[in-house]
């Protein structure tokens, strides 16, 4: 592993390190526990009481620190780079402190359907590092690049861990085969985030536009955070909307180019 090129997707995954400082670090550890607390009491709310323990979701307007943070231009970079310059948004934004096996431990990968164009992209915001003792994600390298899925066998024979630090992003094409590694028993932590980018004609898995609008900060808000949010991909919500279109354009024209 220590010979592959890790950068730039050569092999369908990005490594970008000190992406994050100490102090955001432990600010993102304490959001994490923070929204925490509210998506369970959303949960027990709706009845559901198990299968998402110690999992958030769509937090990026929960705290003002995921806001910051998916900004931040080493993140901006890495997704240009990706989507050859095309228009992305957020498609998800959640986390979770998995300290046990679970669903993501076995062979998957993260779109229903195979493309040959670049649609989606995963990252791992690495709270806590990934490594051995956490359990490091496995990857088949290239088969990104494959429609069909690897044999249980030729994951095996050809998979590799991937280790990175606190403060490290990594990116990967959610086409690539992978599972979650298995961690060392009696972990304590092992916090990650789990952005997920997609093209701006696809679908998100949230509103996000509308929780953008509603965020406190939503005048002040760059225009990275509103084309992430997918506000200028946005559809009309009723005939106001539609034809209010001198006021605010919704669906702008570049944003499937």
């Amino acid at each position: 592993m220590q010979n592959l090129n890790l950068k730039d997707f050569a092999h369908g995954i990005h490594i970008e390190e000190n992406v994050f400082n100490t102090e955001e670090i432990e600010q993102l550890r304490v959001a994490f526990y923070e929204v925490l607390e509210l998506c369970e009491s959303y949960r027990a709310k709706m009845g559901i009481e198990s299968g998402m323990d110690n999992t958030v979701h769509h937090v990026l307007f929960m705290r003002e620190i995921f806001q910051k943070m998916i900004q931040k231009t080493e993140n901006k970079k890495i997704l240009d780079l990706f989507f050859d310059g095309k228009k992305y948004i957020l498609n998800s934004l959640g986390g979770n402190n998995n300290t046990k096996i679970n669903y993501a431990s076995n062979i998957h990968r993260d779109v229903r359907f195979y493309t040959e164009d670049k649609l989606m992209l995963n990252s791992i915001w690495c709270i806590s590092p990934l490594n051995m003792n956490t359990g490091s994600t496995q990857f088949l390298l290239g088969s990104h690049l494959k429609e069909g899925p690897p044999s249980q066998k030729e994951f095996e024979d050809s998979c590799i861990s991937i280790t990175a630090a606190v403060g490290s992003i990594v990116y990967f094409d959610s086409r690539i085969w992978h599972r979650a590694g298995k961690p060392i028993e009696g972990l304590k932590e092992r916090v990650i985030y789990t952005p997920i980018y997609s093209r701006a004609f696809i679908k998100p898995g949230f509103d996000y536009s509308s929780a953008c609008q509603a965020s406190e900060s939503f005048d002040d808000s760059s225009d990275f955070l509103k084309q992430l949010s997918s506000y200028f991909s946005d559809v009309p919500r009723n005939h106001l909307d539609w034809y209010g279109f001198n006021k605010r354009r919704f669906y702008i024209k570049d944003q499937d180019i």
